[in-house]
C-alpha cells in the first residue's frame, strides 16, 4: 500500500487534490484554471507515478468533481488518468452538475481503460 498521503488545499483557481491512503481515495474536487497548469500539475503527476510505480494490487477510487476547468489542466487530468489506468483495480468517479462537464467525463471514459462512473451532482436546495 502507498502510504504517504498528499493534500493540497484548493485556491479559486486551482482544485482540492488528496489521497487518503486508509480509504483508498483520490479526490480532485473544485475548479482548475490555474495560470501555469503544467507548473501545477508537474508534482501531482510525478506522485501519482510514484504511486503507479509501487502500487499493483490495492484498489483505488479516484474521485473528480470540477465544476470547471481550462483546457490545458484536461491535459494533465487524462494524464492523471493515464497513469492509474495502468493498475487493474482503478474506479474513477467522474461527478458532474453540467452537460458540458458531463460530455467530457463521457469523452475521456472512452480513451481510458477502467471501470468509469459518470455520477449527476444532486443539486440541493
Amino acid at each position: 500500500m502507498y502510504d504517504i498521503g498528499l493534500k493540497i488545499k484548493a485556491t479559486d483557481r486551482t482544485p482540492l487534490l488528496e489521497y487518503k491512503p486508509r480509504e483508498g481515495v483520490f479526490n480532485m474536487i473544485g475548479v482548475s484554471v490555474p495560470d501555469d497548469a503544467s507548473k501545477f500539475y508537474e508534482p501531482i503527476i510525478k506522485w501519482v507515478v510514484g504511486y503507479v510505480e509501487l502500487n499493483k494490487i490495492e484498489p483505488i477510487i479516484v474521485n473528480i468533481e470540477l465544476d470547471y476547468f481550462s483546457i490545458k489542466s484536461s491535459k494533465a487530468i487524462l494524464k492523471i488518468l493515464r497513469e492509474f489506468s495502468t493498475l487493474p483495480n482503478v474506479t474513477v468517479n467522474w461527478i458532474y452538475d453540467d452537460a458540458d462537464i458531463k460530455e467530457v467525463g463521457q469523452d475521456l471514459s472512452y480513451i481510458v481503460n477502467v471501470k468509469f462512473n459518470l455520477i449527476e451532482k444532486k443539486n440541493e436546495l
